[in-house]
């Protein structure tokens, strides 16, 4: 079975077989365009309805509205992983400190805050104290983890962002099937991935 794509510029890195159990969701922070909603809330709600489960980063944009689709078709969050690169209070900070920063709204910061919460009571979050700061490094690591955990990738990268491109590169290096959804926002890339 191949997957069905949409999207700009839907872009097949590899043949994209059976679904696996579980599919890694990356995508661009932060940023909020109606074709990457659409997109993303349409093939996490295919394929947890399927019964793939999808392990995510946590952060807000694609990996907030991932964690609100697949806990909207399953409460249970038993077709859900969230791979957090430090501790769970402090990520809460850092997503806190983004919406402070005007790189997120307010509201976005406190969706995302309550799904986290959701996610975490429900046995679905991964957390990585072994990281006392958030940093590049530590972001990287998570990236990893989310390749590691899943069968396959689908990557919603927009503007060529550098987190998601590195999501990208692990799983092509783990030689896991990738498919790479291509859009542009016409803004400047704010380099915060």
């Amino acid at each position: 079975m191949q997957a069905r794509l949409s999207g700009k510029q839907a872009w097949r890195i590899r043949r994209f077989g059976p679904m696996p159990s579980w599919v890694g969701i990356s995508g661009s922070l932060g940023v909020r365009l109606p074709d990457v909603d659409r997109d993303v809330t349409r093939e996490v709600e295919r394929l947890v309805k399927r019964g793939t489960g999808i392990v995510t980063g946590g952060a807000p944009g694609v990996d907030m509205l991932a964690m609100d689709a697949a806990l909207r078709i399953d409460p249970t969050g038993s077709h859900l992983k969230v791979v957090l690169p430090c501790a769970f209070p402090m990520f809460l900070r850092y997503v806190n400190a983004l919406a402070l920063h005007d790189i997120i709204s307010h509201e976005d910061a406190t969706h995302l805050s309550k799904l986290l919460a959701t996610a975490r009571s429900r046995g679905c979050c991964i957390e990585h104290p072994e990281f006392p700061k958030i940093t590049q490094e530590a972001f990287s690591f998570r990236n990893a983890e989310v390749v590691r955990l899943s069968g396959k990738l689908l990557a919603f990268h927009v503007d060529n962002s550098g987190g998601t491109m590195n999501t990208i590169r692990h799983a092509l290096r783990a030689g896991k099937d990738v498919y790479r959804f291509t859009y542009e926002s016409g803004r400047e890339n704010l380099g915060v991935e």
